[in-house]
């Protein structure tokens, strides 16, 4: 049976959007960069030494740019999924090389720092890190954040998103901090954890189920929303800002 132009085109046109899979060898415990925008993000922690990464959306250059090559301020696409990955050392910068919206899911090493950025103000979606234990420092524009089961030291920051974060532990006695312009901020932490903790908020509330110890002078202004607590006598400290939204602090 003979196929028209149109559904060929159809065809090859959702072949080139399906999954497409590379894989890096790296250092287990260097540094890995991300820089991405108009995209959603999943960032999944293993126990292998590869940097494996998963992209969906993608369709490639046109046809008409057969045997040209892009000039973009934004790199060169060196992966065949709209990326440019540059290693150096013990560290790897993974940057989006295409303007076109493409997912990424990535599997890391464990223990591997993370550096993540939106560059721009073109996402809305997710950047999602799960059961990382290295050392996380994450930025957005208008994406949420959400950090799921990690145990190392967060700096983590948005203008117009969401942040939520569930540490599973505390690695070490690095500070962290979390600060949020415009959206909440909901931390949930194991009762165990010793920490000291800077709450403000400018025009949110704070709430908390944790048992925290705070000095008396903390609650003779009736209307702060500023405070500085322990919890089990103190440890890392960890740094919560809001401008205008809640800050949720519980125990897991």
């Amino acid at each position: 049976m003979k196929r028209s132009p149109i559904v060929l085109g159809f065809l090859l046109a959702c072949f080139a959007l399906q999954a497409q899979n590379i894989n890096k060898a790296f250092s287990s415990s260097g540094t890995i960069t991300i820089i991405l925008d108009n995209a959603d993000l999943k960032v999944e922690a293993y126990s292998g030494t590869e940097v494996q990464i998963e992209s969906s959306g993608y369709s490639g250059p046109p046809e008409r740019a057969k045997g040209l090559k892009a000039l973009s301020a934004r790199g060169q696409d060196n992966t065949g999924i709209g990326l440019e990955i540059m290693t150096s050392g013990g560290a790897m910068t993974i940057k989006k090389s295409t303007g076109q919206s493409v997912d990424y899911r990535i599997k890391v090493p464990v223990k591997a720092n993370l550096k993540i950025e939106e560059d721009g103000w073109g996402g809305s979606g997710d950047y999602y890190i799960k059961g990382s234990m290295g050392e996380i420092e994450i930025k957005t524009t208008n994406s949420d954040i959400v950090l799921e089961d990690i145990s190392g030291p967060v700096v983590a920051k948005t203008t117009s998103g969401d942040i939520t974060v569930t540490f599973a532990n505390m690695n070490g006695d690095k500070p962290t901090s979390i600060v949020n312009t415009s959206g909440f901020i909901d931390v949930t932490m194991p009762t165990s954890i010793k920490a000291d903790l800077k709450l403000r908020s400018i025009s949110g509330e704070i709430f908390s189920d944790l048992d925290l110890e705070f000095p008396d002078t903390e609650f003779k202004n009736r209307y702060s929303s500023n405070f500085d607590g322990k919890l089990n006598g103190g440890g890392a400290e960890i740094d919560l800002r809001a401008i205008s939204g809640n800050i949720y602090l519980r125990k897991k």
